[in-house]
Order: structure tokens, then sequence, then C-alpha cells
């Protein structure tokens, strides 16, 4: 029984794969999904001269 456990997950990446290239870009807007694939991003140099939360 334990061997048809890890069967299944290569399978569960696989079908990751084909949400991603297939079903999102259908359902988010292609900027969006730029911004959540990007690996780097920008980091702002200084903060907030003010706190966010008081």
């Amino acid at each position: 029984m334990d061997s048809n456990r890890g069967c299944l997950f290569p399978l569960l990446f696989f079908i990751l794969i084909v949400i991603r290239q297939y079903i999102l870009p259908k359902t988010i807007l292609p900027r969006h999904l730029y911004e959540l694939d990007a690996a780097e991003f920008d980091e702002i140099e200084s903060g907030p001269s003010e706190p966010l939360l008081k």
C-alpha cells in the first residue's frame, strides 16, 4: 500500500505544472503571473521614514 503513495508524489508535481501552464494564464493576468514567477525582486534601498504600524 505504501509503494503506491510513492508513485503519486511525482504525479502531484505534474498536475501542478499543468495547472500553472494552462489554467492559470486563463484566469490571472499575465503581468500578475510574471510577478509571481519572478526569481528576483527589487528591494527598497531605504526604508520608510515613519513606521507602517502605529
